[in-house]
């Protein structure tokens, strides 16, 4: 099987390493250094699989090319931001694309867990219950990946949960302790159930892997970029790593009637309008 990963960073290079030893990959980047062939029409002519690896900022052009490729091979995206300019859900840029089979592939799979070949678990939501089939028997067996149709569900907790990956890496970054880390948890899943509720969605998802699991991997990992740069805005120091959640997290909060306190805290810590001790206060007096 002939595959080409779009992304040739930590999170492409986890993907290729992670797939069965059967398959001819090829990797498209910016990055010469990173880059397999020589442009992504000449890595998508005859490719059965497409994954987009790439930060969200990316998305938009990426999956116009793909599209006006006319190719026919499934796409699958890990990308968890919003689309900068519109505000969509990445899943919502495959569609109006017009792309004809695609899913989202979320969850707990760090890439350094990856390229250590330790058990990793993905949720792939998908209307095209196929494109699962082709995915699940292109990687090895140390990824573990389910299958839902509820999309929307799926892409509003990725989301979520690298804005709430800030927060953790905040609360490191003060010091508050563990109990405040665990107390943190309880409160994100609240938060996250009542999003999902207010977004038309299975809020039972929340608890499950691309909710609660894929935050307790990526608010804890020391390779989270998303915690790596909560904890950047309590020391000062300048993160070079691209966090979806800072990209996301204003545009998100205009998706809902009612920011939840949580996210609220972060989107004012984000924008720099509020100190991040304020995210240690919210959760002490959280209502």
């Amino acid at each position: 099987m002939k595959v080409l990963i779009i992304g040739g960073g930590s999170i492409g290079r986890a993907i290729r390493a992670s797939m069965v030893s059967g398959a001819a990959v090829g990797v498209f980047d910016n990055d010469p250094a990173k880059t397999t062939v020589s442009t992504i029409d000449a890595g998508i002519e005859g490719a059965h699989l497409i994954f987009i690896c790439a930060p969200s900022g990316s998305v938009k052009s990426i999956v116009a090319s793909i599209a006006n490729s006319g190719t026919e091979a499934p796409v699958v995206l890990l990308s968890k931001g919003l689309d900068g300019e519109t505000g969509a859900f990445p899943y919502e840029l495959l569609q109006s694309a017009g792309i004809k089979k695609w899913a989202i592939l979320y969850g707990p799979m760090i890439a350094h867990g990856l390229l250590e070949k330790k058990h990793s678990f993905g949720m792939l939501a998908s209307p095209d219950k196929t494109v699962f089939s082709e995915v699940q028997k292109i990687f090895a067996d140390h990824v573990h990946i389910e299958y839902t149709p509820d999309v929307q569900t799926v892409s509003v907790l990725g989301i979520a949960k690298n804005i709430y990956a800030l927060g953790a890496g905040i609360l490191d970054g003060l010091k508050a302790g563990e109990n405040a880390r665990g107390m943190y948890a309880v409160r994100v899943l609240q938060e996250m159930k009542s999003i999902v509720n207010e977004l038309k969605g299975d809020a039972t998802q929340a608890e499950y892997i691309s909710g609660l699991g894929d935050f307790i991997a990526t608010s804890t990992s020391e390779y989270s970029k998303n915690r790596s740069a909560g904890n950047s805005l309590v020391n000062g120091n300048q993160t070079s790593a691209t966090s979806e959640g800072l990209v996301s997290v204003q545009l998100f909060c205009e998706k809902l009637s009612f920011c939840p306190p949580l996210i609220s805290a972060l989107k004012s810590i984000a924008k720099k309008e509020k100190s991040p001790e304020v995210l240690l206060k919210t959760l002490v007096l959280y209502e």
